[in-house]
């Protein structure tokens, strides 16, 4: 299973005396998470052909270890154990030129780049945030966890953060440039191997068309 992401497992419930499906009830879910027991955040649902689902948020995978237990009246337990692992992060080998490169720093306020990129309104651009001054020797990004708007107006520039892929040192994000203005876009990544997150802060200037 991918850690810290949303998704769901599905499992049958049998009859304790029988062992016949069971198809109608209310199960109960507990996760033990890493050790520390709680009721699912989601309900059990029936689907089809003798299985049921459970689908679990990424808070409930942002675990080493999980646990599941589901009980329904007259029913076996249903009990599973999984191991997480995290999702390797997807890779772009399309070539980003130095001028639409910011590279990150370590600054008072974090890792950031101290140049900003420039677009004009209407330019989509593939920018690349360069963690190189940061990421360790031989290391490589093993997740890219978010890429997210930390500042500026909403939809003055526009991304798909689902697309962001990495490369090297680089993780590359295809922007859009809506509205004229300053925006900070935040890149959070996992390396490997050493597990550490790191969050870098790329600024991009926005000038009239």
């Amino acid at each position: 299973m991918n850690k810290n992401l949303a998704q769901t497992i599905h499992f049958p419930l049998l009859n304790a005396t029988t062992f016949v499906p069971e198809t109608t009830g209310t199960p109960v879910v507990y996760l033990a998470k890493d050790g520390t027991v709680a009721l699912a955040t989601n309900s059990v649902a029936y689907d089809s052909n003798n299985l049921w689902s459970l689908a679990l948020t990424a808070a409930e995978t942002n675990v080493d270890i999980l646990a599941i237990s589901v009980t329904l009246t007259g029913a076996v337990t249903f009990s599973e154990l999984i191991f997480t692992k995290l999702n390797p992060a997807p890779v772009s080998q399309v070539p980003v030129p130095p001028n639409r490169t910011a590279v990150l720093k370590g600054t008072l306020t974090g890792l950031a780049a101290t140049v900003p990129e420039t677009m004009r309104v209407g330019d989509e651009k593939l920018i690349a945030v360069s963690f190189a001054n940061d990421i360790p020797v031989n290391g490589w990004f093993q997740s890219i966890t978010s890429v997210t708007l930390d500042s500026g107006a909403t939809g003055g520039i526009t991304f798909v953060e689902a697309n962001a892929a990495a490369d090297h040192e680089d993780i590359k994000v295809l922007i859009t440039a809506v509205t004229a203005g300053t925006y900070v876009v935040a890149v959070k990544a996992v390396y490997a191997p050493n597990g550490e997150i790191a969050t870098g802060y790329a600024t991009i200037v926005v000038a009239g068309a």
